[in-house]
């Protein structure tokens, strides 16, 4: 009698949730997407244009790649399949402390060296997708890192 008196419990609980799981739905994670990130991009209020399959996926060890203009933001997406691709090409895209301060304070410049003919990047990884942000401003290859990392 006492195995059926829980039995019985766990049938009524479990029918008074079937109308809460829906609800509760909206609060889990949306897995990342291309498509994801493009419409958090959107969310953020920057402008999304020139979506398009890239070519470098092969050269980055990526399974796939796609690339877009954010704000006017060069920004290249990857995809990974493998863990240590993605971990070894972060690392590869990542600027040391040691770069960034002479990049900071010009010191190659003041002692003679010609300047960076490359555009500033910035790299995020989140899940399996690797984000590449190339662009002089700063502040705008800033912000899209943190609505990368938000999602």
């Amino acid at each position: 009698m006492e195995g059926k008196t829980k039995a019985l419990i766990a049938f009524v609980v479990l029918l008074a949730l079937i109308p809460v799981l829906p609800a509760l739905k909206r609060y889990l994670p949306k897995p990342v997407t291309v498509e994801r990130i493009v419409e958090a991009f959107e969310e953020a209020g920057f402008e999304v244009a020139d979506i398009r399959p890239g070519t470098m996926a092969a050269f980055r060890q990526a399974a796939d790649h796609t690339a877009m203009k954010v704000n006017g933001a060069q920004v290249d997406i990857f995809v990974y399949d493998d863990v240590g691709k993605i971990a070894k090409q972060q690392q590869y895209l990542r600027q040391g402390p040691g770069e960034a301060m002479v990049e900071a304070w010009n010191l190659s410049e003041q002692l003679g060296a010609a300047p960076n003919p490359n555009t500033p990047s910035d790299v995020a990884r989140k899940d399996m997708f690797l984000l590449v942000v190339t662009d002089d401003n700063d502040d705008l290859r800033r912000r899209i890192i943190q609505t990368f990392e938000w999602l």
